[in-house]
């Protein structure tokens, strides 16, 4: 996809430059417990500490409900990835230009993370409830933003 919306390709660049390898659950970066180690100063420890713990525990009440023969538990860490950088992009694009395409921004998103591996994950990431997970993902970010707080999650 040609990305020309300037909001988009500034969140994208953002999400993409970060350099955690493990899940933003089990991240910690500076004082930060649970990091997706983004730059972007709109994002408080606090807003990090609940995305990450929301997302974490909504993947895997989804893949529970997923047979056991159509994805493996890295599979699922790795659409935990994806699922992460949606709700942090989300939640970043909604904070910078609440107009600008979410579809997009979840589609590059799901498409990058997508090329960025060795071992194809197409077939995975096509499971309708990976799909709901993504939307999942893509709403949590927003609702975050527009200041959504979650009561099971909080520390």
């Amino acid at each position: 996809m040609d990305i020309t919306d300037q909001s988009l390709v500034a969140v994208l660049k953002i999400v993409f430059n970060s350099d955690r390898f493990m899940p933003a659950k089990f991240t910690s970066n500076g004082d930060r417990a649970q990091s997706f180690c983004v730059e972007y100063d709109g994002l408080t420890a606090e807003d990090e500490y609940q995305l990450a713990s929301e997302i974490y525990a909504t993947l895997w009440e989804f893949v529970e409900k997923i047979p056991k023969d159509q994805i493996t538990e890295v599979e699922a860490t790795c659409m935990l990835k994806i699922g992460e950088d949606i709700a942090i992009g989300s939640f970043i694009l909604q904070r910078m230009d609440e107009y600008a395409s979410f579809t997009d921004l979840r589609q590059e998103i799901v498409e990058e993370n997508l090329n960025r591996w060795d071992k194809p994950l197409d077939h995975v990431a096509k499971i309708p409830l990976i799909q709901n997970f993504f939307d999942y993902c893509l709403w949590t970010g927003r609702a975050r933003a527009n200041g959504f707080r979650w009561s099971n999650t909080s520390k």
